[in-house]
Parts: structure tokens; C-alpha cells; sequence
């Protein structure tokens, strides 16, 4: 079957299990992705970095990804803000905003980090 059409593809609340297998990234049309609600396991594939027309606002529940060091969401048409709960990501590294529809005020949460990261935006 042939998916390199699909824009939309919700997932979410659908018992899930498992990783999320690289082939996503072939998904390159997607403007919609939710994966939320499951019980996906494993490594987020490097190959979703392919979905560079993702649209709409950064979740709050990001925040749940308590372990995450590297986000790099640039290169897409997400629009804010940005939300506050980002700050629980004690562990992040590397946040990559650049290249999407974000306002200076929809980063104004990003200053207010209290701990070490590299930050791409521009």
C-alpha cells in the first residue's frame, strides 16, 4: 500500500504498542500526526525528521517526555506558543524551533529555562 499521499494520520487512544517503525518518515505529506494515548515504546525513529510539513501548536503534553534530550522540530509550520510545560524537560539538550510560523512571543517561554541547552530558533 502506498501512504506517501497521507496528510492526516491520528493514531491516538488506540492501545498501540510497540515502536514506531522508520518507515514513517515516508509519510512525507503529513501536515497532522498524533501517536498520543498509546503504549509505544523504543527510540522515535531519526526517520521522522522527514515530516517537515507538520502544522499547528507544540502540546503540552510534551512534557510528559520526561527522559527527552534532543527536540528538533524545526523546518515545520508549528505556531504557538510555545507551552510552558517545555520547562519540565529537565533533561533536553538541544531544542531546534527554527523555520516555523513561532513568534517572538510565542518563544518568550523558552528564555525562562534554568538549565543548559543548546537552542536553534533562527
Amino acid at each position: 500500500m502506498n501512504l506517501t499521499l497521507l496528510q492526516e494520520l491520528y493514531l491516538g487512544s488506540n492501545n498501540l504498542s510497540g515502536y514506531i517503525p522508520k518507515e514513517i518518515g515516508a509519510l512525507t505529506n503529513l501536515v497532522g500526526l498524533d501517536l498520543s494515548i498509546n503504549n509505544l515504546s523504543g527510540y522515535i525513529p531519526k526517520e521522522i525528521g522527514a515530516l517537515t510539513n507538520l502544522v499547528g501548536n507544540i502540546p503540552k503534553e510534551i512534557s510528559v517526555l520526561a527522559n527527552l534530550q534532543t527536540l528538533d522540530m524545526g523546518y515545520n509550520n508549528f505556531s504557538g506558543p510555545v507551552p510552558s510545560e517545555i520547562r519540565n524537560l529537565t533533561m533536553l539538550q538541544w531544542l531546534d524551533l527554527r523555520n516555523n510560523m513561532l513568534s517572538d512571543k510565542d518563544m518568550e517561554i523558552v528564555a525562562t529555562f534554568h538549565y543548559t541547552l543548546t537552542l536553534k530558533i533562527v
